[in-house]
């Protein structure tokens, strides 16, 4: 069957009136890259010591387990340090893991701890609520940090009880170690204090005269206690500072109310345990030598030896052999678990022993 000469000439026509398809036009470089990724967030504070005694020994992981737990497997735990830094990240300090380096006489060693196991400590006086100041021993308590601050939830001293609001502070007010002794903000010379004896109970602290809407301590005074007087105003209000556990309340009392009875409060006190550091055979290594350690069937690194370290030395296993490192100051929970190259252990050479 043949196609009519009309409907021909129609599809011809039809044709030509359709543009031609203009030519595609060359990629430009980039174009279709894909966006760089951001930078990796930095750390929100990085603090950093020298000649640290910490007051328990500072625990060393490879990683926080998912659930924020403070210890599930650690590597090492260090008593003193000549050189620590810490880097605190950004977010919530039950979950996120702070980076850690340390360096002792004979090692250096990185990993992670958790926040409850490394002390922060005010580096100057700030009030907390008006009442509270932390002192140059007492510990901090941070629940998040964002870039250049920290959010502190100070704790109240044993018999003192004190609703305190989180408040944040620059990185500039921690410290890894205590700092000289210093007093709480805006206190009289010397000269104008005087001891005050109170009697034994309950006493309630306010931020000004009758201010009974603010903050309030409440503090529970025995037979011993001693405040000093800082303010009197008169017969009934008294601006005092009461101390205990490296904290310090100052606040005013009504000394025409009768305090609160309270019953007695105990106290306890604990025991420190050194470590003991055998070191048959030892030997003296005079270049650093890298440190491995086991962590559930894997060597993964940890850190190095330093140069000058005294080692005692085990068996070689190949490219790597065993090692004890004769450092007083750190403890590995894994006996016979740590290892260095075995050519840098070839280089060590006999010493006197380390007792």
């Amino acid at each position: 069957m043949s196609t009519p000469r009309s409907l021909l000439a129609a599809i011809a026509l039809l044709a030509a009136c359709v543009p031609p398809r203009p030519p595609l036009a060359p990629p430009v470089a980039g174009a279709l890259a894909a966006p760089s990724p951001p930078p990796p967030a930095g750390p929100a504070c990085t603090l950093e010591a020298s000649d640290v005694t910490f007051p328990e020994p500072l625990v060393l992981q490879h990683e926080l387990p998912a659930s924020g737990a403070t210890v599930e497997y650690f590597f090492a735990e260090v008593r003193r340090a000549s050189r620590v830094r810490v880097e605190l990240p950004e977010g919530d300090s039950e979950v996120v893991p702070l980076a850690v380096t340390v360096e002792t006489s004979m090692l250096r060693l990185r990993g992670v701890s958790h926040a409850a196991n490394v002390p922060l400590f005010p580096a100057r006086a700030s009030t907390f609520d008006g009442l509270l100041t932390p002192l140059a021993g007492r510990r901090l308590r941070w629940t998040r940090a964002a870039p250049g601050a920290v959010l502190l939830s100070p704790d109240a001293p044993r018999r003192a009880r004190l609703r305190s609001n989180p408040a944040w502070r620059e990185c500039s007010y921690l410290r890894l170690r205590p700092p000289p002794p210093f007093e709480p903000e805006a206190l009289p010379p010397p000269s104008l204090r005087r001891p005050l004896r109170l009697a034994p109970g309950r006493w309630s602290f306010y931020v000004s005269p009758g201010d009974a809407r603010g903050p309030r301590a409440e503090v529970d005074l025995v037979a011993s206690d001693t405040v000093t007087l800082l303010e009197d105003s008169g017969l009934r209000w008294a601006r005092v500072l009461w101390v205990l556990d490296e904290v310090a309340l100052v606040g005013w009392i009504d000394r025409r109310r009768t305090p609160y009875l309270t019953l007695g409060h105990g106290s306890s006190s604990g025991s420190g345990m050194g470590w003991a550091r055998r070191c048959p055979h030892a030997v003296t290594c005079p270049a650093e030598m890298a440190l491995l350690v086991d962590d559930r069937g894997v060597r993964r690194a940890v850190g190095h030896v330093r140069a000058g370290a005294t080692v005692s030395l085990g068996a070689a296993e190949g490219a790597l052999t065993r090692v004890s490192v004769c450092d007083p100051d750190v403890y590995f929970p894994v006996e016979g678990g740590s290892y260095v190259p075995t050519g840098d252990a070839a280089r060590c050479v006999a010493a006197s022993p380390v007792r």
